[in-house]
C-alpha cells in the first residue's frame, strides 16, 4: 500500500478545533442611539484572562453557565437592571421580544417591573420585524470575528 494511504496505528500531531462559545445579548431601541449594555454569557464563571478584575467594571453584564446559553434566570436579572436603569432615567418602554423559551417573565420579576412593559413578537415574525436580525446582529458577530482573530495574532506575535 502506499505511505499516503494507510492507516494511522498510533497519535496524530495536531490539536483538537476549539469548541468554546459565547452568547451575547444586543438590545438597541428602534431608532438605533440607545443601546443597552450588552450581555456576554460564556462557560468559564470566572475566565483566567479576568482573574484581577472586578465584573461590575466590565462593558458588558457578565454572566456564565455550562453550555454559555440564555437562561430564564439571566433573562430576567438583565430586565430587572434595564428596568432600574429606565427608572432611573423616569422613562417608559415597551420591550419586544421573540417567543424563545427562555424569554419569559417570572412573575416575582413582573411585579417589578414599573418601567418595562415586555410585548412579544408574533410567531414567525421575528426575522421581518426584528431589525436586529436584519443586520445589527451579523455586523457585529463580523466585528466580534476581526477583533478575535486580530488579539488570537498578537498573543502568537508576542
Amino acid at each position: 500500500m502506499e505511505p499516503s494511504r494507510t492507516l494511522a496505528f498510533s497519535k496524530l500531531s495536531g490539536h483538537k478545533k476549539e469548541k468554546s462559545r459565547v452568547s451575547i445579548l444586543c438590545a438597541v431601541n428602534a431608532s438605533g442611539t440607545e443601546k443597552m449594555k450588552l450581555a456576554f454569557i460564556h462557560t468559564s464563571r470566572r475566565p483566567h484572562a479576568l482573574r484581577n478584575i472586578n465584573y461590575d467594571n466590565l462593558p458588558v453584564h457578565y454572566y456564565s453557565n455550562k453550555k454559555a446559553w440564555m437562561q430564564m434566570s439571566i433573562f430576567n436579572e438583565l430586565l430587572l437592571k434595564l428596568n432600574s436603569r429606565m427608572n432611573q432615567r423616569s422613562r417608559k418602554i415597551i420591550l419586544l421580544v421573540d417567543r424563545a423559551p427562555v424569554h419569559i417573565v417570572l412573575d416575582k420579576t413582573k411585579a417589578k417591573l414599573n418601567c418595562i412593559q415586555v410585548e412579544f413578537l408574533l410567531a414567525n415574525t421575528t426575522p421581518v420585524l426584528q431589525l436586529c436580525d436584519a443586520g445589527v446582529i451579523y455586523s457585529f458577530k463580523c466585528h466580534y470575528k476581526s477583533l478575535f482573530i486580530q488579539n488570537r495574532i498578537k498573543g502568537r506575535v508576542t
